[in-house]
């Protein structure tokens, strides 16, 4: 058992291979924010990158993987799950690390060190069409054995957690539930004039516009965000729905979304942006009358803390962790229900006082969720797990 001055320098390796490009989103940008905090927090890190310049942690601590990761590709899951079950428990062995850390629930099937991973959702197990055929065996087969595997796992929601437990009935109390943070310093209000000009770039207005972000695939209910749109259109209300994400993700959804576009002679009205580079999301938000998030199933929901943060009313989903993350900071509507999204977005629009009041919910909201604070909780697992390693397999 080590005691207090050694937990304090212990060594914990990282995989930060899921940081593979210049445009991280999801479970890549969970993995940087967490990565950089703990390099504040801990005084001797290892940790294997693929993308060097993006991270921002001391070049002391990094490990550049074998640059032939950057040319294959549609191959990366693979070449990264070969990666780490075949050369990473050598190079955790030959680092002396105490601890293996993974932000990704796609660890090491016989850690060689005590490991603890990450659970973000079960997206491969309940809606396959969003996961590509490789995380979906993965999460069949291959990550089961991980998890029972890992000293400590840590769910980003309590939805997870029951998701986690439902399905691969794990002992729930190696379990740990830690939220995900927001970059305070980069969301926030934005003033009108900074605002504008990067709104120019996207020919918006403050205002304007009704705010969706995130990638083309199914469970993020695009098309039925458009069908309760065109309910407004109808209405007589002018602004543009603003449609910001990977389009690539699913081309087949994508198309369906571009074909109801047309279908519902909205091409006039819905605005296509693709990928937003992180240093204009700030003000994307800030300039929409309302953000619009229909998810079907989310484990955290990053964008609508952002959009709160930013000063955004913001409409949802009362499905899967919304509400966990949401409170009473949202209005909320069945997924299914189009009418119902389409009012909830109505009463904010129309409710001048309702917005003031959702707006002034959100940005108290916002102050319980940090990323030094997760990277902190996420800490004191490894050490716990450092004191008894073998108490939660």
């Amino acid at each position: 058992m080590k005691n207090s001055l050694e937990l304090e320098l212990m060594r914990v390796g990282i995989d930060a291979t899921i940081i593979e490009n210049k445009q991280p989103t999801g479970m890549a940008v969970y993995a940087l924010n967490v990565i950089q905090e703990l390099a504040k927090l801990c005084n001797d890190l290892v940790v294997w990158v693929v993308e060097d310049e993006i991270l921002n942690i001391p070049c002391k601590f990094k490990r550049p993987v074998l640059q032939g990761f950057k040319k294959l590709k549609s191959n990366f899951y693979l070449a990264r799950a070969v990666w780490a079950q075949v050369y990473l428990p050598k190079l955790l062995l030959k680092e002396k690390a105490d601890i293996f850390f993974s932000p990704i629930p796609e660890g090491i099937l016989n850690p060689p060190i005590p490991q603890v991973v990450v659970m973000h959702d079960l997206v491969p197990i309940f809606y396959p069409k969003d996961a590509p055929l490789l995380r979906r065996l993965s999460f069949r087969y291959r990550i089961p054995n991980i998890l029972k595997n890992s000293a400590g796992i840590i769910a980003v929601s309590h939805f997870t957690k029951k998701e986690m437990c439902r399905f691969y009935k794990i002992n729930k109390e190696k379990i740990f539930v830690i939220h995900e943070g927001y970059d305070k310093e980069h969301f926030k209000p934005q003033p009108s004039h900074k605002m504008q000009s990067i709104l120019d770039k996207y020919n918006l207005f403050k205002d304007n516009y009704i705010l969706f972000i995130g990638n083309f695939t199914p469970r993020k209910n695009i098309l039925n965000l458009i069908r309760a749109y065109k309910i407004l259109v109808d209405k007589g209300y002018d602004k543009f729905l603003v449609l910001a994400g990977n389009k690539n993700v699913n081309k087949n959804y994508t198309q369906k979304i571009e074909q109801l576009v047309e279908e519902l002679n909205l091409k006039e009205k819905v605005r296509f942006l693709d990928y937003v580079p992180y240093a204009d999301l700030p003000a994307l938000y800030s300039g929409a009358s309302v953000f619009v998030y229909p998810s079907y199933y989310e484990g955290f929901g990053l964008p609508i803390l952002e959009a709160m943060a930013c000063g955004t009313p913001v409409a949802t989903s009362t499905r899967s962790s919304l509400s966990e993350i949401c409170g009473n900071s949202v209005l909320s509507a069945e997924p299914k229900n189009v009418k119902e999204m389409a009012l909830k977005i109505l009463q904010i629009l129309d409710d001048r006082n309702l917005s003031k009041a959702l707006i002034h919910r959100g940005l108290e909201r916002v102050k319980f969720f940090s990323w030094s604070q997760t990277a902190s909780k996420i800490l004191k697992v490894m050490q716990k797990t450092i004191y008894s390693p073998k108490a939660f397999l």
